[in-house]
């Protein structure tokens, strides 16, 4: 039987709906073929189009949910597997027909709360959905009602002891009200996503889960906690003409910037950044915790995080988290994460874009990045060289064999930062790529970046 791929047209001309469509007989992309090849990913297709196309109808915002597809399909195309591609279909259909998904503050009424949905038809999952009040510090559990998708119960769906009732469940804010369960008595909720440098985008494809794995910030006890410590702001410091201070909690074992720009884009930039403090706190009191059980009471708990800007210019902005200590276990731990944010439009620059792919190759620790093969043997010559080339360094064939990377923003190209598994860190390096050696490897994307900014 002949399927057609309605996802591509319907992300790219929504209008369209399901009047056309590409006949797999013409299917060239790699995604496209995952598609034709297999009925369940065909299904799938065709319920996210349902769920995409339901969407647009009952949204307040049809252009957020425009734009947020085709930011889903640019991410789903990097799939080269059916398990990764069945994924991205899933968790894009719990988005369209649950986009309250993940974790929230806010208020009901003119109390603090912290809330965290989990709305996912799976059997695998199961319902981890509550919130609680910052200043009662005990959760309180949510309920979805399966035949309204507006509807969340408190307590004991049998016997609830209040309702949540949401008018408009897309997008980054989240309006509604709150009601006993006899109806008596009603409060306005008001809800904003709880975002960080990685965490919270409506266009991520990662399955969202209320479990203290997924969210240790949903931990009623530690946010208590966390009320009580206090906050330092440090003095202003310039950047190539830039300004931005620190913000630091615990004795400075956690720190965060803030931008010192009232433009709309550094607002919401110093949202993301100072919840990156509240994470590093959460994080802290966790260490905190288990070193405690594991090693008794009253020891000085080895953890730290920070974000400083590693890159920034007048368009874009590269911002590193490090993160460190020994929370039990093995070993110490030490962790870097880079993302490069565009500060035109606020939003996240996915560099691996700006390169081609191909076919991943797995190193022996079990990661890898997708792009060619001649580009990182000139990564690893370079970062050879930069060592000395001792042959009697160990480092040198770890250098060598390494695939995986994270990339970040330099003055003259793009930096690739090794990944390295905690028993070969000592090895690790960073190497800039110029633009220049990068051209015969960049898509067009890359090269009008580029083009039109550096």
């Amino acid at each position: 039987m002949t399927r057609f791929i309605v996802l591509f047209v319907v992300a790219l001309f929504p209008a369209l709906s399901f009047a056309a469509s590409f006949d797999c007989a013409r299917a060239g992309t790699k995604m496209e073929k995952l598609v034709c090849s297999d009925d369940s990913l065909s299904k799938s297709d065709e319920d996210m189009a349902a769920a995409y196309a339901k969407a647009l109808k009952e949204t307040s915002d049809p252009a957020a949910i425009k734009k947020q597809q085709r930011e889903w399909l640019g991410s789903a195309q990097r799939c080269d597997n059916k398990s990764c591609l069945m994924g991205a279909f899933q968790s894009r259909i719990a988005q369209l027909t649950s986009p309250e998904n993940g974790l929230w503050t806010g208020t009901i009424g003119n109390q603090e709360v912290v809330a965290c949905f989990f709305h996912f038809d799976l059997p695998q999952y199961s319902n981890e959905s509550g919130y609680f009040y910052v200043s009662h510090a005990q959760r309180i559990a949510l309920e979805p009602r399966r035949e309204n998708a507006n509807l969340w119960l408190e307590g004991d769906p049998q016997s609830p002891t209040g309702v949540w009732t949401f008018n408009d469940r897309h997008g980054d804010q989240l309006q509604g009200t709150w009601s006993d369960a006899a109806g008596n008595k009603s409060l306005p909720i008001r809800l904003k996503r709880f975002k960080t440098l990685s965490l919270g985008d409506p266009a991520s494809f990662s399955p969202v889960s209320c479990s203290a794995e997924y969210a240790p910030i949903f931990n009623a006890a530690t946010n208590a906690r966390m009320q009580k410590t206090k906050i330092s702001f440090g003095v202003a410091q310039t950047v190539d003409g830039k300004q931005y201070r620190t913000i630091s909690a615990l004795d400075g074992a956690i720190e965060t910037i803030e931008l010192l720009d009232k433009s709309e884009v550094a607002t919401e930039l110093n949202e993301r950044l100072r919840n990156e403090l509240t994470a590093g706190m959460l994080e802290y009191f966790d260490c905190a915790a288990a070193y405690g059980e594991q090693y008794g009471k009253g020891e000085t708990v080895d953890y730290n995080a920070g974000v400083k800007p590693s890159f920034w210019n007048a368009h874009w902005i590269t911002f590193v988290r490090s993160t460190g200590g020994f929370c039990g276990g093995a070993h110490p731990f030490f962790e870097s994460a880079y993302s490069t944010w565009d500060l035109t439009t606020g939003k996240e620059v996915n560099l691996w874009a700006w390169l081609e792919q191909e076919k991943p190759r797995r190193d022996k620790y079990g990661g890898g990045n997708s792009f060619p093969e001649r580009l990182r043997k000139i990564i690893a010559e370079a970062a050879v060289k930069e060592r000395g080339e001792d042959e009697t360094d160990e480092c040198l064939n770890v250098i060598r064999e390494n695939t995986t990377y994270q990339l970040s923003l330099g003055g003259q190209g793009l930096i690739f930062h090794s990944a390295f598994a905690h028993v070969v860190q000592a090895c690790s390096f960073s190497i800039e790529v110029p633009y220049g050696t990068l051209a015969p490897f960049m898509t067009k994307a890359g090269k009008d970046a580029i083009s039109a900014y550096h």
